[in-house]
């Protein structure tokens, strides 16, 4: 009754991979050695950063003591540059500002970001988020061209290559011309092209031929893919479906699975599907460290396969490993020390006085925890086989205590415990109604409820009444142990060749022939048993059954049965793996390191916040990269401002980015990208409102992920730590009279001076009530802000529109507002811009302007006329405050994705240091996608809200996410669940 017999002949994963890339049904035999890591690129890439993100910042400052005051703005900056991050900064937090994503807003953003994308054409942030917005506006014309600009400007970018090479491919018009095209990329031609893009483009090509009906081009692509990339895990799996559906080896599957491991240790159903191997042919002994790995994902948060089966083969493991009588004891050594703990507990409280019933939650009775039934079930049988009848008679009488506990929240589904139902009862006792009493026949405990409960069976009638095979099963069995072993041999007879326990039967039978006459057994009967076994032993080695008549055969002869034939070679294989595949789940993200720290250590006024973030593979192959890949690349950065002493969280608008848009890393291969520290809502606020020196700090989170709660939480896996601190340079104070004459003669050709004037008039009425500003002070810096924009090119009034805050949060500004909105506009980005931040009712002037604007896009015409035409929508000219977003503001969210630039995200208003009108939709992320930069989502296409209420980064303690096994007793929590 053994299974598939393939001989022991691997050289590891490539024999499979030969095997495939040969296309035939069978190769000579390789010589058997361990598996080895998949090796590094044969000519690995330099360990060197990538492109940064944005014009690399000037080297560090000298020291403090001997430094000049910080330049407004640093080389090679422009103003164009700081125009386009403010620019940035008002899509992200206008557009990304209503709780609904609406597809209009992003053809709005769209229009945005290219009129900013004029001005900073190189800033490859802006460009990623261009990319994400055309994607989601359905212009793919321009995300190829947008893309092309992207691998023009960052060359190491490998999304960005894949992406941009299957947009071309998508322009063949015929299936022929596309083969072509990538038969031409996969030949010599294509040699330059990074590895990892083109065993990408060979799966297309895979997958293409496919269709074709070309089996086995397709299949000597699919092995051109996993040896031009190891790392690539599509490519993996898609082989291991080949070879498993080609080939009946398990042998040569576990190689495939293990090559797919090491391009992914974390990878769950890898594991779990190696562990079942192993257990399944009979080599659970060497599963017992895989399964450790799977109860430390479970416990990390990650959701795992199979709760119940994988607790089944940490047991089954214990067993082959640590002997059966071992393994029982641990099982009853569990369920002993809760009933302990629980009698110490009454026994206090009872020393005390104190009526259990008088107290919120009193403790349950001892005898009422309980193991769940998939556990009790192993605990019986390995007590039986270890000859404990004693313990086998306690688990036995635990087991129908069980199934009657179950039977009584059916017959009263009010008594069903909270967060469960009567159905899922219901679901759960079927099988056990049979499978208890059986067992207690099969250890011989507790016969007297067992025969009662199968007699019950027995006597259904209609739709309770039994299978044929199930009524023999039991009725042999019921036999035996009531001594008619006629009758038993001759219903168990009947069935053993479909039915294992049947068998199991029969060599029991034969075990105790002659034992009702007198006479022990004769060697016959003995070796008749010891066959039975041994055949189910074979034919069974990774089930209880299997496990008990491996101990029964051993009883008989005095030793264990042989192994199943493949036992052997699995463990071999096992042996031969990485050791720092283990360490990467024990020691969770050793195979990883996460750095980010600021460009310098101080800013000028107009400066970006630069940071960089670097991750590098510690492992000794190519491990893949990207926000679902095990080098995750995903970075939430939660900005902490400290104005003079008093320290201001950001972390209700998260920045979330990307680091190293790559689709691997090579072993030892370091990846580095600059981002802005200060995105979004930081950005904005800091431009319009703070004029006194500050001092960022950031935490930040690698592999962050958003709960049930809509919170952002760090991710199994998550790098976190503290980033920082950049100080930024305060605001040059003036009076107002000489704010005024500046601003009554520079342009945006004076530069950054120009810029200084302008948020010095804006900071002025702004702070005009504590500053004791005279009507006339006000009125002459209100006229000079305005007269200042009269005289503006585009570039001009497009950093005045983006630099002073909105009348509606600062009512000083009402006046030069006013003056704004009646001039005529001639560039038609301007135009927008000054909608977007001014048009805070319909009918507005400059609403009206933008209806008869013929150069922009009609259908954007109409959506932003629509959307500030409506009073319930938040939108960026209604912001009635400048304080910081807090708890307390009704409205709901759209956040981000990953990637180099990205999207805001909303959330709740109010509270801060303003008014109390604060609307709702202030906090956000920024991210990039379209599969550019390697993120999980369209930043433009997120609904996932950020925390609900205020305080710092939500991290909690990860739970335990994996889908709950039987009921256990009304005890609470079952015991016995593994320790790993």
């Amino acid at each position: 009754m053994a299974r598939g017999g393939a001989s022991v002949r691997r050289g590891g994963a490539a024999w499979a991979l030969a095997w495939l890339a040969a296309g035939a049904a069978q190769l000579p035999a390789a010589p058997a050695v361990p598996i080895a890591p998949a090796a590094p690129d044969a000519s690995p890439v330099p360990i060197a950063p990538a492109a940064p993100s944005l014009t690399p910042a000037p080297a560090p400052p000298p020291r403090p003591d001997e430094a000049e005051p910080a330049p407004l703005l640093s080389e090679p900056y422009t103003l164009g540059d700081v125009l386009g991050w403010a620019l940035t900064d008002l899509a992200l937090l206008d557009l990304r500002g209503s709780p609904e994503g609406d597809p209009a807003d992003d053809r709005v953003a769209l229009e945005v970001l290219r009129v900013a994308r004029r001005y900073a054409p190189r800033d490859t942030e802006l460009l990623r988020l261009t990319i994400d917005a055309a994607d989601s506006a359905g212009h793919a014309e321009l995300v190829r061209q947008l893309t092309a600009e992207l691998v023009r400007l960052e060359p190491r970018d490998t999304v960005a290559q894949l992406s941009l090479m299957r947009q071309r491919l998508e322009l063949l018009q015929s299936v022929a011309a596309r083969r072509q095209a990538l038969e031409k990329v996969l030949g010599p031609d294509g040699a330059t092209l990074d590895p990892a893009v083109r065993s990408r483009l060979a799966m297309d090509a895979s997958e293409l031929a496919r269709q074709a009906g070309d089996t086995d081009r397709s299949l000597r692509l699919v092995v051109q893919a996993v040896r031009l990339d190891p790392s690539n895990r599509d490519a993996a799996r898609v082989a291991l479906g080949f070879y498993t559906s080609r080939l009946s080896d398990p042998v040569g599957r576990l190689e495939l699975l293990l090559n797919l491991l090491v391009a992914d240790p974390i990878d769950p159903d890898v594991i779990a599907d190696v562990a079942r191997q192993l257990v399944e042919h009979g080599a659970a002994d060497s599963a017992g460290g895989l399964v450790r790995l799977l109860f430390e994902l479970r416990s990390a948060g990650v959701r795992v396969p199979g709760g119940e089966t994988i607790e089944t083969w940490h047991h089954l493991s214990r067993w082959l490993s640590l002997g059966v009588e071992e393994a029982s004891r641990l099982l009853f050594f569990d369920v002993r020390r809760e009933r302990q703990t629980i009698q110490a507990l009454r026994d206090d409280l009872a020393e005390r006085g104190i009526d259990e019933f008088s107290i919120a939650n009193p403790p349950p009775k001892p005898e009422s925890v309980r193991l769940p039934l998939h556990l009790e079930r192993i605990r019986l049988v390995a007590a039986h086989a270890a000859g404990d009848h004693e313990s086998a008679a306690e688990s036995a009488r635990d087991l129908l205590a069980t199934v009657a506990q179950l039977e009584g929240w059916v017959a009263e589904p009010e008594t069903v415990p909270p967060g469960a139902s009567v159905e899922v009862v219901r679901e759960r006792l079927e099988p056990w109604l049979v499978e208890a009493p059986w067992l207690c026949l099969m250890t011989g405990q507790e016969l007297g409820p067992a025969a009662k409960r199968v007699e019950g069976l027995l006597s259904a009638q209609g739709r309770g009444a039994l299978p044929d095979g199930t009524r023999r099963l039991l009725t042999g069995w019921l036999a035996l142990r009531q001594g008619r072993p006629e009758e038993a041999a001759e219903q168990l007879g009947a069935i053993e060749r479909a039915e294992p326990l049947a068998s199991l039967g029969l060599a029991a039978l034969a075990e105790s022939a002659g034992a009702q006459a007198g006479p022990a057994p004769g060697p016959a009967d003995r070796a008749q048993a010891e066959r039975i076994y041994a055949e189910l032993w074979q034919a069974y080695p990774g089930e209880y059954v299997g496990l008990y008549a491996r101990e029964r055969a051993a009883r008989l002869a005095g030793q264990p049965p042989a192994d199943p034939p493949l036992a052997e070679p699995m463990r071999r294989l096992i042996d031969g793996l990485p050791a720092w595949v283990s360490r990467a789940v024990l020691e969770r993200g050793s195979f990883m390191s996460v750095d980010v720290t600021p460009s310098r250590p101080s800013a000028g006024l107009f400066d970006p916040v630069l940071l960089r973030a670097r991750v590098r593979n510690l492992a000794p192959v190519p491990l893949p990269a990207g926000p679902d890949a095990p080098l995750r690349t995903d970075l939430l950065l939660a900005p902490i401002e400290t104005t003079g002493l008093i320290p201001i969280e950001e972390s209700r608008s998260p920045i979330i980015t990307g680091m190293a848009p790559r689709l691997r890393l090579a072993a030892g291969e370091q990846a580095e990208t600059t981002v802005r520290g200060d995105t979004g809502y930081a950005g904005w606020y800091h431009r319009c409102f703070v004029f006194q020196r500050t001092s960022l700090t950031w935490r930040y989170v690698q592999g962050y992920g958003v709960d049930g709660l809509g919170r952002t939480v760090a991710g199994p896996f998550a790098r976190s730590g503290t980033a920082g601190p950049t100080v930024r340079a305060a605001l040059p104070a003036a009076p107002p009279g000489e704010v005024v004459s500046r601003l009554s003669r520079l342009d945006a050709e004076a530069g950054p001076e120009f810029l200084l004037a302008v948020r010095q008039g804006s900071q002025a009425l702004i702070a005009a009530e504590w500053s004791k500003l005279t009507a006339q002070d006000r009125a002459a810096l209100s006229e000079a802000l305005a007269g200042c924009y009269r005289r503006q090119g585009a570039l001009g009034r497009l950093l005045m529109l983006t630099h002073v805050p909105p009348a509606s949060a600062v009512p000083e500004l009402a006046a030069y507002e006013s003056a704004v909105a009646a001039e005529a506009e001639p560039d038609d980005g301007v135009l927008l811009v000054k909608c977007l931040v001014m048009a805070n009712r319909a009918g507005a002037g400059v609403l009206d302007a933008l209806g008869q604007r013929q150069g922009i896009d009609p259908a954007v015409r109409a959506h932003v006329r629509d959307r500030l035409g409506d009073v319930e929508r938040f939108t960026y000219s209604r912001i009635a405050s400048y304080g910081r977003v807090g708890p307390g503001a009704a409205g709901g969210t759209r956040a981000g994705g990953t990637g180099g630039a990205g999207a805001q995200a909303g959330g709740g208003g109010g509270g801060g240091g303003g008014r109390p009108e604060t609307p709702a939709g202030l906090t956000g992320a920024t991210g990039s996608a379209s599969g550019v930069s390697g993120a999980v989502v369209n930043p433009f296409r997120i609904t996932a809200p950020v925390p609900p209420s205020g305080g710092g980064l939500v991290v909690p303690v990860p739970v335990d996410p994996a889908a709950p096994g039987p009921l256990p007793g009304p005890g609470g929590p079952a015991p016995g669940a593994p320790r790993p």
